[in-house]
């Protein structure tokens, strides 16, 4: 259990959710709110949209009830519940007060390390900036 959440939150959670047609991955900040912090909630959202998704109650219509069963082939299926799966979890992070955007390899160090000045003060320019498109 707690190696699956530790894989979990390695790769879901970097908070480095893929989006869908965007380029790179995103880094989430919010005000107030560690990187460790951020990490647990992210892993909150992507638990509650696997769920949404493996039960076919995708509130953004993309994959809603039989509709999974149309897509075709297995891959065609994967990738659409995974492009679901995303969006699901960035409007959860976004419903949670995160902004999501894609930052510098400087300013993902600064972000994911130790809370302090420097940290915040790019938290608090990244959420001035509001979210990157997606």
């Amino acid at each position: 259990m707690l190696h699956a959440r530790a894989i979990r939150s390695g790769a879901v959670v970097s908070l480095t959710l893929l989006v869908a047609g965007c380029a790179g991955p995103r880094d989430f900040v919010r005000p107030g709110v560690s990187w460790a912090e951020t990490q647990e909630i992210a892993g909150a959202c992507w638990d509650i949209a696997q769920d949404q998704v493996r039960s076919g109650r995708s509130s953004d219509g993309a994959i809603a009830g039989g509709a999974a069963a149309n897509l075709g082939a297995g891959a065609i299926r994967g990738v659409a519940r995974s492009k679901a799966k995303n969006r699901l979890a960035i409007a959860c992070m976004r419903e949670r007060g995160f902004v999501g955007t894609t930052v510098s390899s400087q300013e993902r160090d600064v972000l994911r390390g130790p809370d302090g000045p420097e940290r915040q003060a790019l938290v608090e320019a990244i959420h001035a900036r509001g979210d990157s498109d997606d």
